[in-house]
Formats: structure tokens, C-alpha cells, sequence
């Protein structure tokens, strides 16, 4: 009983005062320098954002459609719930398969598509397009559904949500020189990464557990007969 006594006293001990030194271990105090106090460690200052710009938007003669019938849909992806299209290289010969116009170069129809039936829209950037194909085995081009197809009931609704004629598209010039395309203008800005935050060093916790485990052992030597 006298032990107990003196053992338990010892564990409240130790419970109230190493409790405390573990937990402060996961809080940080934010460096001297540091001159957002109250947010995240990983928070972007306004001035990153200071001079930045909207990216120049890809012109209609940049951009590559491919409308192909529901039907045509189906057999490449296997079913309505499937989430990739699988196209046959092959079967993107613009030449054999499809058919366009002179308003809209860009925009490639599915040759002998019927006004009532549903359609689907293949949708990208032409350099995506040249570099997916360059990408493939030879054999498919892969496409997931949910980011390059958008479909419709039929071509008088695709045509009522984008409209190829009203775009004025017109053919850009093909150059041999990627000095002279067109890019996207990109900010030039410098993030500052903020410092990284101090933690509450340890050697404290281990010298106060090791006083504790000290008195502890004694105590119990003590209280023997």
C-alpha cells in the first residue's frame, strides 16, 4: 500500500508535465522573418500574384475538331458508360473518313452523318493533337471521355451551343520555324517561399523524462524491506 502510494503520485507526475512537452513538439513557432503570423506555412503571398496575366486565348485556327456519329462513338469506347475512347490511327485519315468545309477548315465531320442522329465531339488544341499522335503505339489514340469528348442528341444541338460558321475559322499558316508561333504569355514572376517554421526542440522532453525515471526507481528502492 505504501508503495502505491508513492508510485502513483509519481505517474500524475509525469502525466502532467510530458504531456504538454509532446503536444508543443507538433506546434510551430513561425520564424522571425516570417511576416504572415496566423496563416499556413504554405500560403501564397498577394505579390505572387501582382503582375500576372490571363494566358492569350488559343485562336479557332489553333483548335482541332472531330465530329464522329454516335454509333461510330460507341464502337470505340465499347459502350456509353466507358470512360476512353480508343480511335483507330488509321481511321483519322481527314482525307478518306471526313469531310469540312472552307469556313471551317479545322472542324472535321464524320463523312455521311444524318441530322437526327447523336454525335460526338472531339475537342483539343492541334500541337496536343500532333503530340498525342506522335504518343501513341501507331495503332489506338487514347482519349479519356470526360476531358477531350462532349456529346449531343444530334448535330442541329452541337451546332446550336458552338456554332463553326460563326467563328470566321481560317486556315493558319503551317511554319517550319516554332520560333515563329505563337505562345501563351506567362507571367514572369518569383515566388518567395516563406521559412520554414522552428519546432520546439526536443532535449528539454528527454532530460525532464529522465529526472522523472531517477526518482521513480529510487522511490521504489526506498520502499523495499
Amino acid at each position: 500500500m505504501k508503495r502505491n502510494r508513492i508510485i502513483l503520485p509519481v505517474l500524475l507526475l509525469a502525466f502532467f508535465i510530458i504531456i504538454p512537452i509532446v503536444t508543443a513538439e507538433t506546434n510551430f513557432t513561425p520564424s522571425e522573418t516570417w511576416k504572415y503570423p496566423g496563416v499556413p506555412e504554405h500560403y501564397i503571398p498577394p505579390e505572387y500574384f501582382k503582375d500576372a496575366k490571363p494566358a492569350t486565348p488559343i485562336s479557332e485556327s489553333e483548335m482541332i475538331t472531330i465530329i464522329i456519329s454516335g454509333q461510330t462513338f460507341e464502337q470505340f469506347t465499347g459502350g456509353a458508360q466507358s470512360v476512353i475512347l480508343v480511335v483507330p490511327v488509321s481511321y483519322l485519315d481527314f482525307l478518306v473518313n471526313f469531310t469540312n468545309s472552307s469556313s471551317s477548315p479545322t472542324w472535321h465531320y464524320e463523312k455521311n452523318l444524318a441530322q437526327g442522329e447523336p454525335v460526338a465531339m472531339i475537342r483539343m488544341p492541334g500541337t496536343m493533337y500532333d503530340r498525342m499522335l506522335s504518343m501513341s503505339d501507331g495503332k489506338n489514340l487514347e482519349l479519356p471521355v470526360s476531358a477531350y469528348v462532349r456529346q449531343y442528341n444530334n448535330l442541329t444541338d452541337l451546332h446550336t451551343q458552338i456554332n463553326p460558321e460563326s467563328m470566321n475559322v481560317k486556315a493558319a499558316p503551317v511554319s517550319d520555324n516554332p520560333g515563329t508561333r505563337p505562345s501563351p504569355t506567362v507571367p514572369m514572376t518569383t515566388l518567395t517561399t516563406p521559412p520554414r517554421t522552428q519546432p520546439v526542440p526536443l532535449p528539454d522532453a528527454v532530460v525532464i523524462v529522465a529526472i522523472l525515471c531517477t526518482i521513480f526507481v529510487a522511490a521504489i528502492r526506498k520502499d523495499r524491506p
